[in-house]
């Protein structure tokens, strides 16, 4: 027996191997390095387990142990107790029955091995979730099981403190049956999501959308929960008036819903600054691999271009890309609700060893590992789609802000996307992505991904009747072009980020604008940002205002055969002292806003210039030097807009 009654161990590295019991009644473990217990291991004290156990008998901890990055491995070969505990990564391994003798908290990973079974009898097992982690379950191995008697698990998800839409689903089933009965109200979507009524801070949410006998929140008749029409491509409010309730509806894996999460309950749904909130949900978690068909409990629906609303079935992350599909397009669509002002579906497209993303931006939330917890979108293109989601496609890649993104492998592209102003926060509301390689075709095919439409502003590009987040073309040519779609555009004033990626500049893509009748040439080095105005005038709103028309470098565009590009020049570029030289030519005269903006969008000049006509020399005094960087020079009206990149050094 190793005991430490008071004194200090601290096992900085190395293994310590105890083939009796470990007892710290009072004493501090502090362990960076790793211990392997026999058999029993009884904790009083303080244990700082950064380090990693391995326990061959029985866990008892009435002290405190501090999990950290370490991992407790239980391997006994027999049976096992494990008392309660947080543990940060856990493995149950080694065979027989391991037995939670009391509440476990698990704030990274839950192992099951071969041979295995993990008994809740009475006692609850809860993967945490905080903004920076949610607990997940590993793979599974097929020989392993899981017993529950009242036990459970519990699983959270943590979601910001922001009124916003969400595609959501539980990472637990709470009944099996598809109905509940009076007595079984804890079991309920009202039970779980919503705290039984009741009002603790940071937990659960408010459902609005009818009685409160179904289980509603009265603070609204609005609906705030929804579920997906195939039929009508439409959600379909999930109320009272609709023969749904909240209180006897029960959770389960894989069932999504689209619903307005308001933050916790402690506030009312007026509220402008929710609190975050944790959603929880307690039942059983799902393992083995899931086959989804038009047959399956949750069912696809069939036909070309349908969509099925699914959710993730594991209590962990999965990877879309090794999702074996058939008869399913390569894309799935989520929704990121840091999209525009009440969020926006995201396009994930895989292609061999590649995987697009549109809105294309840096900053968009979503990726192809979908995290537990999400609902998503597949497309079937034939008759008899198939989705199987294996244990083995299970991973650990976390991503925060999907309740952002990888690059795609080197593949030239064109992002363009679609921004507002918003308190002086440029937000990103949509976007759509071309990208071009020998081997994609510029027919529709399983390689495009369709628009699913947004609410609000919506950016596509049009290929004849399909409208498409990802375009997938042969790298453009003399004369290519791309048609966009823009629409919903309802403020004054937008920006249009385009943005190119190992494209060829054999030629040069130019953003012609039919209401302004101006060719803009886009850099294929640099961000394009090009301010549109939105006015009374219809022409100024028209979805098919804007296209990309590739040409020869040395090419000269016109909208009619008559209108010459306008051009802004710069001397010197990049500028070197407190002044910026700059001549005009193709266009008109009249009064214009002079903007300079920095790289980030931030405005550094906005002044009156009245424009003669002339090709005189013209100048802007600035009052200091501006810092090395990239800037952007604009010469805007209520229908003009012409453009310069300019450098500073």
């Amino acid at each position: 027996m190793l005991t430490n009654n008071g004194s200090v161990i601290n096992i900085a590295s190395g293994t310590i191997i105890n083939g009796g019991s470990l007892n710290n009644s009072s004493g501090t473990i502090t362990n960076s390095g790793a211990i392997t217990l026999s058999t029993d291991h009884t904790n009083s004290g303080t244990i700082n387990g950064a380090g990693d156990y391995n326990i061959g008998g029985n866990w008892t901890n009435a002290g405190i142990f501090t999990a950290g990055a370490g991992t407790v491995t239980f391997n006994g070969a027999g049976a096992q107790s494990i008392g309660a505990t947080t543990f940060s990564n856990v493995i149950f391994s080694g065979g027989n029955t391991k037995t939670a003798s009391g509440n476990i908290n698990v704030t990274a990973v839950l192992t099951l091995g071969a041979n295995t079974t993990l008994a809740l009898s009475s006692y609850n097992i809860t993967l945490k979730s905080t903004s920076t982690a949610t607990a997940r379950v590993a793979a599974v191995a097929a020989t392993a099981a899981i017993t529950y008697g009242t036990g459970k698990f519990i699983a959270e998800r943590y979601i910001p403190g922001r009124r916003k839409y969400r595609l959501i689903t539980s990472s637990v089933t709470t009944s099996t049956g598809s109905t509940l009965t009076t007595g079984q109200e804890s079991l309920s979507i009202w039970g779980n999501w919503q705290n039984q009524g009741g009002s603790t801070a940071n937990v659960g949410t408010i459902i609005t959308g009818g009685a409160s006998a179904d289980g509603y929140d009265l603070q609204t008749s609005n609906a705030s929960l929804y579920t997906y029409n195939s039929g009508t491509r439409l959600f379909t409010g999930f109320t009272s008036a609709n023969g749904k309730n909240t209180k006897y509806t029960p959770l389960k894996t894989g069932v999504a819903y689209y619903m307005f999460v308001y933050g916790d309950r402690t506030n009312t749904i007026y509220t402008g600054t929710p609190n975050y909130t944790t959603l929880s949900s307690s039942g059983t978690i799902l393992t083995g691999d899931q086959t989804y068909t038009t047959s399956s409990s949750i069912p696809l629906n069939a036909g070309n271009g349908i969509y099925t609303l699914l959710g993730n079935p594991y209590a962990s992350p999965i990877d879309w890309a090794t999702l074996p599909r058939t008869n399913l397009s390569n894309t799935y669509w989520g929704w990121d609700p840091n999209l525009s002002s009440t969020g926006g579906y995201v396009t994930v497209s895989t292609t061999g060893s590649v995987t697009l993303i549109s809105p294309f931006s840096g900053t968009t939330g979503l990726n192809q590992y979908i995290q537990s917890g999400q609902g998503f979108f597949v497309q079937a293109t034939a008759a008899a789609p198939v989705l199987t989601i294996r244990e083995q496609d299970k991973v650990s890649n976390y991503n925060a802000n999907a309740f952002r993104t990888t690059s795609p492998n080197n593949i030239a592209l064109i992002a363009v996307n679609l921004l507002y102003d918003n308190a002086g926060i440029k937000t990103l509301a949509d976007g759509a992505l071309a990208a071009f390689d020998g081997n994609f075709s510029n027919s529709v095919t399983n390689e495009d991904a369709s628009k699913i439409m947004n609410a609000a502003e919506n950016v596509a590009i049009a290929e004849g009747n399909n409208l498409l987040s990802i375009d997938t073309r042969q790298m453009p040519k003399q004369n290519d072009t791309l048609f966009l779609n823009i629409s919903k555009l309802t403020k004054p004033q937008y920006t249009l980020q385009i943005f190119a990626q190992q494209v060829d500049g054999s030629v040069t893509p130019y953003l012609e604008d039919k209401y302004l009748k101006t060719f803009y040439p886009l850099s294929l080095n640099d961000t394009n940002r090009i301010t549109i105005n939105i006015t009374s005038n219809a022409a100024s709103f028209d979805v098919n205002r804007f296209r990309i028309v590739f040409a020869q470098p040395s090419g000269i565009l016109t909208t009619t055969n008559t209108t010459v590009k306008p051009e802004i020049k710069v001397f010197p570029n990049p500028i070197k002292d407190q002044q910026i030289n700059f001549q005009l030519s193709g266009i008109e005269k009249g009064e214009y806003n002079l903007i300079l903006n920095n790289s980030m969008g931030q405005q550094i000049i906005n002044q009156i210039f009245i424009y003669d006509g002339s090709a005189a020399k013209q100048n802007i005094s600035l009052t200091k030097k501006l810092p090395a960087g990239v800037y952007h020079l604009q010469i805007v009206n209520k229908t003009k807009n012409y453009s310069k990149t300019i450098l500073a050094e």
